[in-house]
């Protein structure tokens, strides 16, 4: 994903087709799994079932969210989707000051 990031910063577009084989090498991977009777959607669903499945931010590594979970596990738990909802937000907040900055920047090839 950095990678795109540059690519917007300094407006170059050559190469964004490249950026299609991450579908392909996605699904070249998962052909044993479609050949045993799979449904095409299962590598995104995969990963979308295991939002509902795990309720906590972080999974055994330290971070930002999971320091909020240890200092307060009740009130992580009863805001639980404000608090993912509002790192969401932090995050893109970040990405959006990054790619300000590397605008700013010269960056040549």
């Amino acid at each position: 994903m950095r990678f795109n990031y540059v690519y917007w910063a300094r407006h170059d577009y050559r190469h964004w087709y490249q950026f299609s084989w991450v579908p392909v090498t996605v699904y070249a991977m998962n052909l044993p799994g479609f050949l045993a009777g799979r449904s095409l959607l299962t590598p995104l669903t995969i990963y979308a079932g295991q939002t509902s499945d795990y309720k906590e931010l972080a999974l055994n590594i330290a971070n930002f969210p999971k320091f909020l979970q240890l200092a307060f596990p009740t009130a992580v738990l009863d805001h639980y989707e404000l608090l993912k909802r509002g790192l969401m937000v932090l995050t893109c907040l970040i990405l959006l000051a990054g790619f300000w900055y590397l605008r700013r920047l010269d960056l040549t090839p």
